[in-house]
């Protein structure tokens, strides 16, 4: 166990993208060829124009997003030297000796976020998309942390 790479979970996000263009082709269909707004609204024109400009957008960070998910670039590197992540599309890197503290918590979005307590720094990171759960990617950090070179006190990895 040299190096992990922990990249996006393709097949839960390729759900999640393909429901969204479904989505957005029912919205599509149901403005451009049924009746449905023509019987119900005086303005339907407001709505056809609506409509295109939300496509566009859609298909636009849709297709952005599925080229994030293509890509084999990972999310999270963890590795006997120390913890590697990317923060739009910049790698951030802490050597095991500068890392003191770790914690996995729920936002109120139900998203979850690795904390790192590194540098005097709070990196908050979001491993609700991963191909890991938290708890994997936790079990690894204190693997990796308890057998590197630098002494560490066995724990949870909080600072106390």
């Amino acid at each position: 166990m040299e190096t992990i790479e922990i990249g996006y979970n393709k097949k839960y996000l390729t759900l999640l993208g393909t429901g969204v263009l479904i989505a957005i082709l029912a919205m599509n269909y149901t403005t451009f060829f049924t009746h449905y707004f023509e019987d119900r609204y005086k303005y339907v024109f407001i709505w056809k124009i609506v409509a295109i400009a939300l496509t566009i957008y859609v298909i636009i960070d849709l297709r952005k997003f599925l080229n994030r998910i293509k890509k084999k670039k990972p999310y999270i590197i963890i590795s006997k030297t120390g913890f590697s992540f990317y923060k739009k599309d910049v790698q951030i890197s802490y050597k095991w000796s500068d890392i003191t503290g770790w914690d996995i918590s729920r936002s109120s979005e139900n998203n979850t976020y690795l904390t790192l307590l590194a540098s005097g720094n709070n990196e908050k990171i979001d491993v609700s998309w991963l191909d890991k759960k938290p708890k994997q990617i936790v079990e690894l950090i204190q693997h990796y942390k308890l057998n590197s070179d630098n002494s560490f006190e066995q724990g949870d990895g909080r600072d106390t």
